[in-house]
């Protein structure tokens, strides 16, 4: 398995896990998911790069100490997940900046879909392991199909990734805080990341081999565990 990709434009995507090691060699973007957009200042060591900011809606207006962090952080480029406009993030920022957004519940489903081995039948799958008790799993997955639960497949994190592989498509994508595992935030002091996270896990080993062959982490563990490669800095 090689260590590292030979590629003067590698793409980075920063998330949350607790532990994460951010690389300091340089990189052509970078896409930070919630609030891993804080270590956006680290970053900038190599100067130069586009910063890409995800989140979702939700978690924008009613998440306190993200939104500071996003606010802080002047992305060059929002990316939503749900109903935030351009215009209602022109009202927190004085910077000039581009906007995505998947606004809708199908979009999101159908832009995910398309990195699976089973398309959007993998996402459903993939919900089953949201629950550990049988009776819990019968209630999501009630929920799902009567559409009462709407945000269904990956985590925000896993998304970024996602988002990054599509619009990048020459690119090979480079992984630090991304975690398929339960666990904490860097962030945050309670465990938070634990029912998605277990559908993450699925989803990543689903992925189809095209997607997965371009991806690299910067933790040796993870790589040995996802069967991904190992980003070693020169």
């Amino acid at each position: 398995m090689k260590s590292q990709f030979p590629n003067n434009k590698d793409i980075l995507v920063v998330g949350s896990k607790k532990g994460l090691k951010i690389p300091t060699s340089k990189i052509y973007k970078a896409y930070l998911a919630n609030g891993a957009i804080s270590l956006v200042n680290k970053l900038k060591k190599t100067k130069g790069f586009e910063v890409n900011c995800i989140t979702g809606a939700a978690i924008y207006l009613r998440h306190k100490e993200i939104r500071k962090k996003i606010l802080k952080s002047k992305p060059n480029r929002f990316v939503i997940r749900g109903q935030l406009s351009k215009k209602d993030l022109k009202n927190d920022f004085n910077h000039k900046f581009r906007y995505r957004k998947f606004e809708t519940t199908k979009k999101i489903n159908n832009f995910q879909s398309k990195f699976f081995v089973k398309n959007s039948f993998s996402i459903l799958i993939a919900e089953y392991f949201y629950e550990n008790n049988i009776f819990k799993k019968i209630v999501h997955f009630t929920k799902i199909l009567l559409r009462f639960k709407k945000n269904i497949g990956v985590s925000t994190g896993f998304f970024t990734l996602l988002l990054a592989l599509d619009e990048n498509k020459e690119s090979n994508i480079i992984i630090s805080g991304i975690s398929m595992k339960e666990g904490k935030h860097f962030f945050k002091k309670k465990r938070s990341f634990i029912n998605r996270a277990r559908v993450d896990a699925y989803l990543f080993n689903k992925l189809k081999k095209n997607f997965k062959e371009r991806i690299a982490t910067t933790d040796k563990l993870q790589a040995l565990e996802l069967d991904i490669k190992y980003f070693r800095e020169k």
